[in-house]
């Protein structure tokens, strides 16, 4: 299933990392806690982060701090996410933060995704090769000068097949499943590495890595399908992107910002 998967070009490792942002809590005069990972996307001058409804419950939907390479982002911008249903579970586990515009640094203007971007429609098939780039939470090593650098993992895996959708009562139109194996995992430093254990993944992305002819065309390399919200033994579980992109489209429509 894992093997005799091609290992994924830099250039695809190197974007999903640079638009996965890591989110942490403040902890007052003590060092901040990741909580989760997010995907930052822009339209026009509004920028946003997909995560997972859970990360923003843990950071207790007030202020937050977003982990950018040399800066920290404070941020306590609107949030939205997928609702509960009669029993209390949210089959999406889907939200997004709406970022002040006057928050959001260099490295969210240069790496945000766009929309070509977005893997819409969703097409990812079984035997689609699929990666996830996340920040396991207790991977943050402390530098020298005290500075919190966290550590991303790269793991990479093979859409699932309709089998495994039906085990675990998820529908394909709502869901992403990728096939994986933890111990094989790429570290941003020592390259093939065991995988950690992949709480504090939550909210980051699950790419679509392209074939050579579709990479051409779109001028990608690869595309967001999903936001990672759990995983169950050897496979990664996901939210389609569309309802994120949804739940912009709802609470942040395009004339309301004049954009």
């Amino acid at each position: 299933m894992y093997d005799g998967l091609p290992w994924p070009r830099d250039d695809v490792i190197e974007r999903s990392h640079r638009a996965t942002l890591p989110l942490f809590t403040p902890r007052g005069r003590r060092k901040p806690e990741l909580v989760g990972c997010s995907v930052g996307a822009r339209r026009g001058s509004e920028f946003f982060l997909f995560t997972a409804r859970h990360v923003v419950v843990d950071l207790g939907m007030t202020d937050f701090l977003v982990w950018t390479p040399g800066a920290w982002i404070p941020a306590n911008g609107r949030i939205v996410r997928t609702k509960s249903d009669s029993v209390g579970r949210d089959p999406f586990d889907a939200a997004v933060i709406a970022l002040d515009p006057a928050a959001a640094n260099r490295h969210l203007h240069d790496h945000a995704l766009t929309a070509q971007d977005f893997d819409l429609p969703e097409t990812a098939t079984s035997g689609h090769v699929m990666q996830l780039v996340g920040y396991p939470g207790g991977e943050v090593r402390e530098e020298d000068n005290r500075t919190l650098t966290p550590t991303f993992y790269q793991w990479t895996g093979v859409a699932a097949g309709p089998p495994a959708y039906a085990k675990r009562g998820r529908a394909p139109s709502r869901h992403c499943l990728i096939e994986f194996d933890r111990s094989k995992a790429v570290h941003d430093t020592k390259g093939r590495w065991n995988g950690p254990n992949l709480n504090g993944a939550s909210g980051a992305g699950m790419w679509r890595v392209l074939r050579q002819a579709e990479a051409a065309g779109r001028h990608r390399s690869a595309l967001l399908n999903a936001i990672f919200t759990e995983y169950e033994g050897r496979t990664l579980i996901g939210t389609r992107i569309g309802a994120h992109l949804g739940l912009v489209h709802k609470h942040f429509p395009p004339s309301s910002t004049g954009d």
